[in-house]
């Protein structure tokens, strides 16, 4: 079993060190880690699953909030420090998680944690902890738009 809400929170984290410490190996493994969490984006919208079986069945059609987080860090973070196609693939990725983040957002200001596959939520508090995994989100968020600036006058924009 796996999550890949964790695959996309250790590719962030091993793609932060990569950079800061320049170690290739660990970029390469923040990639392969992004790769596996991508086998767990469920269908229809595209949101990163709770839980993946070994055989990548679905174990649990369920997706909280901070899973789509860490999908969205992820895919900036490896989007800063790739070029060309696979950067474009990245950017569409993070294009993605954020309209997966959007739907557990309210519009006054609050968000919901636990959604269904019919589109529903469980009708509990969320925790708050959730507010430190949308701001580390849309930090990175920030810090990848600043990295990429065209520099011409045109602005990068996701989706």
């Amino acid at each position: 079993m796996f999550e890949p809400g964790r695959q996309f929170e250790w590719a962030w984290l091993l793609a932060r060190y990569g950079l800061l410490r320049q170690d290739d190996r660990a970029l390469a493994a923040a990639r392969a880690l992004y790769a596996n969490g991508r086998k767990g984006i469920g269908p229809r919208p595209p949101v990163a699953l709770d839980a993946m079986n070994d055989d990548m069945t679905i174990r649990s059609p369920r997706a909280r909030l901070w899973p789509q987080t860490e999908w969205l860090k992820s895919s900036l973070i490896l989007a800063k420090i790739s070029a060309g196609g696979e950067r474009h693939l990245y950017l569409e990725d993070a294009a993605t998680a954020l309209r997966a983040l959007r739907l557990y957002l309210t519009d006054d200001g609050l968000w919901r944690d636990k959604r269904f596959p019919n589109g529903t939520f469980l009708d509990e508090p969320a925790p708050a902890s959730s507010f430190y995994h949308i701001i580390a989100a849309f930090d990175q968020l920030s810090r990848t738009f600043k990295a990429l600036d065209l520099g011409d006058g045109r602005k990068l924009t996701l989706g």
